[in-house]
């Protein structure tokens, strides 16, 4: 800035130390120049908003950080653009916020001095993404070897990784299970959203019913009229085939 005349001001945007030179020129044309170095402190808060992950991802916390601070920040009021309003920070720390919808916000940080009488604020805007996990199962109880499908349903992604038992199974957006070994089985689905890194999980549980394990009389030759007991053992319910000349068609023996 170039000023001319015997008094002059200056308005300065922002804090610091600046220089001020004067050239005093008479009518002849005779010139002489005077430097002060620093010679003018404009003091108040300096500061701007950072945050990461650079795509937030709604229910999970976005960090936001105060950069290029000066000694003069002293107070710190944060607008996070959904409603919430934050003074409880102390002064020259990060905050966290938890977005629970998906959109964008324009966040704000009003930074003062102590006494509140210099301040600067700082606005940027924040996407925060949703990826929601879901799939349809149709089957979770059976006996073994139980087959049975799933379909991905899943909101906002575009990667889908199927998970059996915490082992790594499958990249479709459908496929097919077969699980042999009985007892209680985790299908576990996780999407992700290659443009924001957002992912979700959602873990199903199937239920496996081991195969009987039968055992029964061995073969035996009778005589005409007379009778022989069949026993069998291993499940809950029998059924003999065929049921004629059986006392019982249900039983064990």
């Amino acid at each position: 800035v170039v000023l001319y005349g015997p008094g002059s001001q200056n308005l300065y945007n922002a804090p610091g130390y600046y220089d001020v030179t004067m050239i005093v020129t008479t009518t002849f044309g005779c010139a002489d120049t005077i430097v002060k170095n620093n010679y003018v402190h404009i003091g108040g808060p300096t500061g701007k908003i950072t945050h990461s992950p650079a795509i937030g991802c709604s229910n999970q916390d976005v960090i936001f950080t105060p950069d290029s601070v000066n000694s003069d920040a002293q107070r710190f009021i944060w607008d996070f653009g959904d409603g919430v309003v934050d003074t409880t920070v102390a002064p020259n720390s990060g905050n966290t916020h938890t977005y629970l919808i998906p959109g964008y916000y324009n966040v704000s940080l009003l930074i003062t001095d102590q006494l509140g009488l210099c301040q600067v604020t700082d606005t940027l805007t924040v996407e925060v993404d949703e990826v929601i996990a879901d799939y349809l199962l149709t089957d979770s109880i059976g006996c073994s070897p139980l087959s049975f499908h799933v379909v991905n349903n899943s909101i906002g992604e575009d990667i889908v990784n199927w998970y059996l038992d915490g082992n790594s199974y499958s990249q479709a957006q459908m496929d097919s299970f077969y699980i042999t070994s009985s007892g209680l089985h985790e299908i576990t689905l996780v999407a992700k959203s290659n443009y924001s890194q957002c992912a979700d999980t959602v873990t199903e549980i199937v239920t496996v019913h081991p195969t009987p394990n039968l055992n029964i009389s061995p073969d035996a030759v009778v005589c005409i009229e007379d009778s022989l007991t069949l026993h069998v053992d291993g499940a809950q319910t029998y059924q003999w085939q065929p049921p004629l000349y059986l006392s019982s068609d249900t039983s064990d023996s």
